[in-house]
């Protein structure tokens, strides 16, 4: 039997998120949703200076959360995705893998495409090549409370918000080598960006997980 995952969306998206992916044979990208403020669907977490620095993409009329997440567009008026390149730039380009990653991920910050769930696709990609990973890439086309035997549904489980974030028992943060860890000591589970430029190829996403996330949920479960 195939080991599914259905999860939503999401921009950069922290270890925890990508380490459920790890011997999934596919994944489906809930596209049948609405749109929630305050997750992980439009913004991502780096290593600053001073401590997490967080960059969210502003969107048009997206702060509807009535609207289909694949209705949800970018106000590409604001330039921010120059401005979040420069973050990227400002808090890894010192990190020993930057120069490695950046290569390909720059272009993509050139022009960004209309809608939300396109470019934060577009990412996933990106992510799933570095890593490796084997996983096939798909999405909803509706939207089922209740999902067939055997998936496992983590819609809604990873949260940016500690009172919306769901017990993981099986997520593992490891410490790793990272930039300003002497002032602020270890930041756990950043987006994956920053496993990547600090420990390259040696990134190794099964380190953070053991079992699947709480078991399979089976229908009504």
């Amino acid at each position: 039997m195939k080991k599914i995952l259905c999860i939503e969306t999401a921009y950069l998206p922290p270890i925890q998120y990508l380490c459920k992916w790890v011997d999934r044979d596919e994944v489906y990208l809930e596209a049948a949703e609405h749109y929630q403020k305050g997750s992980y669907r439009n913004r991502c977490y780096l290593a600053g200076s001073h401590g997490p620095l967080c960059l969210s993409i502003p969107l048009k009329k997206g702060k509807n959360q009535g609207q289909s997440i694949r209705e949800v567009q970018i106000d590409n008026s604001t330039s921010w995705n120059k401005h979040h390149w420069r973050s990227i730039q400002t808090c890894y380009g010192k990190a020993p893998f930057f120069d490695h990653y950046a290569a390909t991920l720059q272009p993509l910050y050139h022009s960004p495409p209309r809608f939300l769930f396109d470019w934060n696709l577009r990412l996933l990609y990106w992510l799933k090549e570095q890593f490796a990973l084997q996983t096939e890439i798909k999405w909803t086309d509706s939207y089922r409370k209740q999902l067939p035997t055997g998936w496992l549904d983590l819609r809604n489980s990873i949260s940016p918000k500690a009172h919306r974030n769901k017990s993981d028992p099986d997520f593992h943060p490891q410490p790793y080598p990272q930039l300003f860890s002497d002032k602020l000591g270890f930041l756990p589970n950043l987006s994956t960006l920053d496993l990547l430029f600090c420990l390259g190829p040696e990134s190794d996403l099964s380190r953070y997980t053991q079992t699947s996330f709480g078991g399979e949920k089976k229908p009504g479960g």
